[in-house]
């Protein structure tokens, strides 16, 4: 069975009182930091600009954009915010991973917790516990440089694993969710190299992936199962080799 089984395990398995206190405070820490640093950036290149075509494409209000109170659907919310966290380099690092753990999926958790209504301040925390172990036991499990920009793909899969923790979804529907993520998934290095604000922007388009990833496995949208380990999967891929199977054990520890 791929490595992914082990992640979607951990989505659904994880509960509040599973989280040590420790995880608990680093959670509260980094939720805050990066509404801060999202807030900060919406005044950041182009951000103002994201907002306004966003608004263009959908009228559904279901959540709002950091800094400026506009609703917009929930992904293209997510996108924003994502984007407008990461425009200006300011956002919480996990150096091991090589991955902003924290950009893609607060974000999309708070877009999520906006458009269900009644989220328990418990579930926000455990959502984003279990998506940033998802992006950073990703990332640590590559064990060479970054062939695609890092942040943003493992940063997918994190987001989905938020979104599916705070709507419930079941193990099947959690890999269906992440394998609709992976066929979504985008980033390359050469915005890092250019300095280019699609670098941002890559970040924002896997938060919306991941948006969208979810709602398709809750209607029952079936993808592929080796999402991880496969021939063409995320390590053959988009990494150059990897471990996923030992950091599936490790999740939550």
């Amino acid at each position: 069975m791929d490595a992914i089984a082990a992640f979607a395990d951990h989505v659904v398995r994880t509960r509040f009182k599973d989280l040590s206190s420790d995880a608990v405070s680093a959670a509260k820490t980094f939720i805050t930091d990066t509404f801060g640093v999202g807030i900060g950036g919406s005044s950041g290149p182009l951000a103002c600009e994201l907002t306004e075509m966003q608004e263009t494409w959908g009228r559904l209000q279901e959540a709002r954009v950091w800094g400026n109170g506009i609703r917009l659907p929930a992904q293209a919310a997510a996108m924003c915010n994502t984007y407008q966290v990461h425009n200006s380099e300011f956002d919480c690092l996990h150096e091991e991973a090589v991955v902003h753990a924290m950009t893609i999926v607060l974000p999309v958790a708070i877009a999520a917790a906006e458009r269900r209504k009644n989220v328990s301040g418990a579930e926000l925390i455990t959502a984003v516990a279990v998506g940033v172990d998802v992006a950073a036991g990703l990332g640590v499990a590559a064990e060479r440089g970054l062939r695609f920009f890092r942040p943003a793909t493992a940063g997918a899969f994190g987001g989905v694993a938020a979104l599916a923790k705070l709507v419930g979804l079941d193990q099947p529907a959690v890999i269906n969710a992440f394998s609709i993520a992976y066929g979504q998934l985008c980033g390359t290095m050469q915005a890092h190299t250019e300095g280019s604000a699609l670098l941002a922007m890559q970040m924002g388009f896997n938060a919306r992936n991941a948006v969208v990833a979810c709602d398709l496995a809750g209607q029952d949208f079936a993808g592929t199962k080796n999402v991880l380990e496969g021939p063409f999967g995320y390590f053959e891929l988009f990494e150059t080799g990897g471990s996923p199977a030992s950091i599936g054990k490790e999740l939550g520890r």
